[in-house]
């Protein structure tokens, strides 16, 4: 059970972070796009 739930912490966190990574390059992608 223990086990586990780290699992789903260390996936929910890699998630995240990959989410703001991207979004972080899609908004640097868009900004260089328009300049």
């Amino acid at each position: 059970m223990d086990i586990l739930l780290m699992c789903n912490v260390y996936i929910y966190t890699i998630f995240l972070t990959h989410a703001m990574f991207f979004e972080s390059w899609l908004t640097f992608y868009k900004v260089g796009f328009m300049t």
